[in-house]
């Protein structure tokens, strides 16, 4: 890809004024033909970004932004950016021929400078189809009927301040799994733990957590059919183990949990539950320390009540093994806080961001806003220590000492 690199005086005064985003985009290189270029790469992703944290949602409307605030960008930017707003078809084009692992490292980049990971460190890790980058009709049709697959972004979200530490959109619709391998590639990973649900969890993935100096927490499910079994038949043994359980009720939602932890033991008796399961486990997963298992009691919540009168009950268990020895009450706190990446994550980015909606999928286009988003999103998660939503986008829209404090103006 032929490139040129931004030219100091495309970022003069930026420097001055908008110090963190400054810092990540001073080395990037500009796909276009420098003759032709009239607003700098710098000016597009600041009118893109800007424009997601001010509730815009697609192209065109930040084509709007940049026409109704341009007043204000040249104050950011400095005059040096023109008189003349950046247009929607400059936008688009641009991010359609712009390499997506540019976008993707500046995130990586920035989360970085907000948030050091450590012992106490959660990333839970998942996968987010981009529904509108495909047909609806199409999504159930086998490829060769011409079906069709939406892009997949996997996130890795550092559940206590809503930051997303990295990201990488799929380059071939539906593979999840090169996209996990890009990200924990991404990662300094020193000293926290990694939680990932059971569409992910594989030895390769744990030894890659482990490679960069992490820990893990995988959920196991019926794709990892042997493991379920020898992990069934660990909290199946009854009195020839020893458990840490933890007990918890949710009355609002007719919930109950217990959780189960047992200490893995190359050296205990062979039998059912104890040594020879212990030690298949241990030379599949590496580094393997303890198993968990979570079994949930739910009511409904419409109060459905079961043959004999009494309220219908669901049940239902899952495993998870982990390189790290923790108690039940820690296996419950992670459990539970892994869902952060979708309950506060994923549905902020439906919701507030619109990234369901985006049917934009044109060269590297989807690649990229989705990048975009996530970078938006941790610029006002940084300033509010939690993941976005559209209260905070109202606020940036609005309130200019609220712009200066998430772009480090004051």
């Amino acid at each position: 890809m032929s490139s040129t690199r931004l030219q100091p005086e495309d970022l003069a005064q930026f420097d001055a004024l908008v110090p963190d985003f400054i810092t990540v985009t001073s080395n990037l290189k500009d796909p276009r033909d420098k003759s032709k270029i009239k607003h700098s790469l710098t000016t597009i992703l600041f009118v893109c970004l800007s424009g997601y944290m001010a509730g815009y949602k697609s192209i065109n409307s930040f084509g709007k932004f940049a026409d109704l605030s341009w007043p204000w960008i040249k104050e950011c930017l400095g005059d040096e950016i023109g008189e003349e707003p950046t247009s929607h078809d400059t936008l688009g084009r641009v991010l359609q021929k712009l390499k997506p692992t540019i976008i993707e490292e500046l995130l990586t980049q920035f989360s970085g400078t907000r948030t050091t990971l450590n012992n106490e460190s959660h990333i839970a890790i998942d996968g987010k189809r981009n529904l509108g980058t495909a047909e609806n009709r199409r999504m159930n049709l086998a490829s060769n009927a011409g079906g069709q697959q939406p892009y997949t972004t996997v996130s890795a979200l550092a559940v206590g301040d809503g930051l997303v530490m990295a990201a990488h959109t799929s380059e071939e619709p539906g593979s999840e799994h090169d996209c996990v391998d890009t990200v924990l590639k991404a990662l300094d990973l020193r000293g926290a733990m990694v939680t990932m649900d059971a569409g992910n969890a594989y030895p390769k993935f744990a030894k890659s957590i482990l490679d960069g100096k992490g820990q893990y927490l995988l959920c196991i499910k019926g794709n990892n059919k042997r493991t379920n079994e020898l992990c069934a038949q660990i909290f199946d043994a009854g009195v020839n183990r020893m458990y840490d359980t933890e007990n918890q009720v949710v009355k609002s939602r007719k919930d109950e949990r217990e959780v189960r932890v047992a200490i893995l033991d190359k050296e205990r008796e062979s039998g059912h539950g104890t040594g020879e399961c212990d030690r298949e486990l241990m030379s599949h997963w590496p580094d393997l320390k303890c198993i968990v298992e979570v079994t949930r009691k739910r009511g409904t919540r419409t109060g459905q009540l079961n043959n004999n009168g009494e309220l219908a009950w669901s049940y239902h268990t899952v495993k998870f093994v982990c390189s790290k020895i923790i108690n039940a009450r820690q296996a419950m706190k992670l459990v539970r806080e892994h869902w952060h990446v979708e309950n506060k994550l994923h549905w902020t980015l439906d919701v507030s961001y619109g990234e369901d909606a985006s049917r934009a999928k044109s060269g590297f286009i989807a690649q990229n806003l989705a990048s975009i988003r996530r970078f938006a999103n941790n610029m006002l998660a940084s300033i509010t220590g939690r993941a976005s939503n559209m209260t905070d986008q109202m606020k940036f829209s609005l309130d200019f000492e609220f712009r200066k404090k998430v772009l480090g103006l004051d």
